[in-house]
């Protein structure tokens, strides 16, 4: 899409009719103070959580280096 910005098309669950509701993908060598834009394209529900507010969880590697002994973990 653009340098920053880019289109994630998900793969079907294994062993279903379509369905493709969960996912997960990494990012690697992001360059620092730059936004970066992910939009999921292929979602085929009508309807789903995201409809009403849920927001994916993160999980950043370079956010949970241990920081006085305590791991940051997943986000929202």
């Amino acid at each position: 899409m653009g340098e920053f910005e880019y289109d994630l098309i998900m793969a079907n669950d294994v062993n279903s009719t379509g369905n493709n509701q969960w996912f997960y993908f990494s990012v690697e060598n992001m360059i620092v103070d730059k936004e970066y834009t992910f939009s999921v394209v292929n979602f085929t529900k009508s309807d789903s959580l995201f409809n009403y507010g849920m927001a994916p969880a993160v999980y950043s590697m370079a956010e949970n280096k241990y920081q006085f002994g305590v791991e940051k973990g997943w986000r929202r």
